[in-house]
């Protein structure tokens, strides 16, 4: 039987993923295509105010991540135990 919360992790991990891709394609590709136009918000170009918009939902993506996902890995690598590869050593 599988650990729950390795199911919810691996469920976040798909829709996060797949947020990411829609927030790549609204931003940087056929999305913009949406908003240029020579309008402003809040005083912003459209188009800025747009990218500004995907940027902040591709950190909120990056912070749930961390949060969520890889923090079980980040505590469990830290646990005392020196990394196998360091730098400078031969």
């Amino acid at each position: 039987m599988s650990d729950p919360r390795s199911r919810n992790r691996s469920r976040l991990s798909g829709v996060l993923a797949i947020l990411f891709a829609i927030a790549m394609l609204m931003s940087v590709g056929p999305g913009v295509l949406l908003v240029n136009r020579p309008d402003s918000f809040l005083g912003l170009p459209l188009l800025y105010a747009w990218g500004i918009l995907w940027y902040l939902v591709i950190v909120a993506i990056a912070l749930i991540a961390y949060l969520f996902i890889w923090k079980d890995e980040v505590d469990t690598a830290s646990d005392g135990v020196e990394p196998t590869h360091r730098r400078g050593a031969e």
